[in-house]
């Protein structure tokens, strides 16, 4: 019985309750609140690691400065293509290539900017390619077949004060998030958001300011 309330206590519980706690007969588990099911074994799978994953793919970094008399300008892309992801759920099971259905193969970010005296300015693309859906020509699917990608561009400034008093160490910033107001793809899904926030995250246009004063 203490075995059954430990697990139960459990934080991702999604509405097991046990019924006689305090009895030393049977266990009984409500659903939901409804009916009494009596527990014939209780089975503790969180220790075990069963499932296999094998990947392959291609990391990527590149960047490039190129230094002026009146400034300094880079670019920098970085990000991964994936190639292979077959994942076997246990021993036992059947290989499943990821790949094929269900994951983006291909995330990156690319960046240009320009360093003028104390001035800092940069744009930043992030993207995440299309995919094929997992359930495509199942009811969970309603019809769709593919997830399109998904391309947010984020905005920076910085400018460096100098000279004494209020100005001396004092620096302004903004940045813009998703300036083009992206929207991401629709993911038809019973439930859920309406996209997969997994790989299409974003709280749309975002304009941030600060301030930084050193002492």
């Amino acid at each position: 019985m203490a075995q059954i309330l430990a697990g139960l206590a459990n934080p991702n519980n999604i509405g097991f309750t046990l019924l006689n706690p305090t009895s030393t007969d049977q266990a009984l588990v409500s659903v939901g609140g409804s009916g009494a099911t009596p527990v014939g074994v209780a089975l503790d799978t969180l220790v075990r690691n069963l499932g296999k994953t094998d990947l392959s793919g291609i990391d990527f970094d590149a960047s490039y400065v190129l230094d002026t008399s009146f400034a300094s300008f880079d670019a920098r892309i970085a990000g991964n293509i994936r190639l292979k992801q077959d994942t076997k759920a246990s021993p036992i099971a059947a290989l499943v290539d990821d790949l094929m259905y269900g994951q983006p193969k291909t995330k990156f970010t690319a960046s240009v900017g320009a360093t003028i005296d104390k001035l800092r300015a940069q744009a930043t693309l992030y993207h995440v390619s299309g995919f094929e859906r997992a359930d495509q020509g199942q009811a969970s699917a309603f019809g769709q077949t593919r997830i399109g990608a998904f391309d947010t561009v984020d905005l920076y400034f910085r400018y460096t004060f100098s000279g004494t008093g209020i100005t001396d160490g004092l620096a302004l910033s903004l940045n813009v998030k998703n300036v083009l107001n992206a929207v991401p793809p629709v993911y038809k899904n019973v439930g859920q958001n309406g996209y997969d926030p997994s790989n299409a995250f974003t709280l749309g246009r975002v304009f941030q300011l600060g301030v930084e004063k050193a002492f």
